[in-house]
């Protein structure tokens, strides 16, 4: 990762890049990422994924993903299908071979994924950074200034980092020391570092087909369950 001289001022970009990350409505949000955690812990360090989801931009924003998940930020997940409707919090699990579950866990977050991003363009906290070059890609580095209220001491002086594709503005790579974890009950927070890199982001037409991506009951229409 190598990065050219920062831009000290650029509200024209960053302008730009809060409209472009509004998500188009009547569309089908689908991604897929991998996601790497580590901590201070030089043995901790793993990569999970590659994730995949499809989100309905339209209520009550029905979503499907394949997952490989971990509470454990020092651990390889395991495997799985869920999904649901955002919008009155349902989770479905897909049990093989033809079993839908009810979850309490929330597997896909929200139906707006770079929220974070445009919320920090809003309130100031966001700064444009200039051109990098990542993986020998040109992206945009944006510097997000950490949050207030943190569960450890300091690490609101911790920023994280957005790269963005410098002409569509969608997210390429997050670079945040955000991550906290409780691996069992009980135990103390668990502070890790986290990196998601974007392998796809695309928001496709809202047509029946994409929509029934975004459908685990669309999906498994025989499956058994609630």
């Amino acid at each position: 990762l190598s990065v050219s001289t920062p831009w000290t001022s650029s509200p024209g970009f960053l302008e730009r890049a809060q409209a472009a990350l509004t998500p188009p409505a009547g569309t089908v949000l689908h991604q897929k990422w991998e996601w790497t955690t580590s901590t201070a812990d030089p043995s901790c360090r793993v990569t999970n994924g590659p994730n995949e989801t499809w989100i309905d931009q339209t209520s009550p924003h029905r979503y499907r993903g394949l997952m490989i998940w971990s509470r454990d930020p020092c651990a390889i997940g395991t495997a799985s299908e869920g999904g649901g409707t955002l919008d009155t919090r349902e989770t479905l699990v897909f049990v093989p071979p033809n079993t839908l579950k009810s979850s309490e866990v929330g597997y896909f977050g929200p139906p707006d994924p770079v929220a974070v991003l445009r919320n920090a363009i809003s309130n100031g906290s966001a700064h444009d950074e200039g051109t990098t070059e990542l993986d020998g890609r040109t992206v945009r580095r944006i510097r997000v200034d950490g949050p207030q209220g943190c569960p450890t001491p300091g690490c609101e002086r911790d920023p994280e980092y957005h790269h963005v594709d410098p002409e569509t503005f969608y997210p390429v790579l997050v670079e945040s020391p955000h991550g906290y974890a409780i691996p069992s009950p009980g135990e103390p927070l668990v502070r890790f570092h986290s990196v998601l890199r974007w392998l796809t982001y695309e928001y496709l037409p809202g047509t029946p087909a994409n929509r029934e991506l975004a459908d685990i009951r669309a999906q498994h229409p025989n499956a058994t369950g609630p």
